[in-house]
């Protein structure tokens, strides 16, 4: 018979948070504010573009106050995106699955997020 004279805490101890939930909270609020006050500007700036067509759209990002909002949406958008894909593979995968799937989400993101920053730049500028 073998008894276990250890305290409550000294059995969970080393078992539960890592440490970093807060930032990963506040991080994702974050991001969905940012997302939540620069939807409106997008979405009015798509609207009052409408009617000249994708030509209008164009016009509209080649305007500072339209690229910087729409640089600002897409890099919030795909920080919250890869945040909430962490989140839920962190909770739901384990061992060498976790590892790869992290990597591919965080690859998938910068690359894609890279892609949209350097098209956006490209119409600002004029390139």
């Amino acid at each position: 018979m073998s008894q276990d004279f250890r305290t409550d805490m000294s059995r969970v101890k080393g078992h539960g948070s890592a440490h970093n939930g807060t930032h990963h909270f506040i991080a994702h609020r974050v991001s969905a504010i940012i997302l939540a006050i620069t939807v409106p500007f997008l979405v009015w700036g798509i609207l009052s573009s409408a009617p000249d067509g994708f030509d209008g759209f164009l016009d509209y990002i080649e305007t500072t106050f339209g690229a910087l909002t729409l640089l600002l949406f897409v890099t919030a958008a795909f920080f919250h995106g890869r945040s909430g894909l962490t989140e839920v593979i962190l909770d739901y995968t384990s061992g060498g699955t976790r590892m790869g799937l992290l990597l591919a989400v965080t690859l998938i993101s910068i690359g894609f997020w890279l892609l949209a920053v350097l098209s956006i730049f490209r119409i600002w500028l004029g390139a």
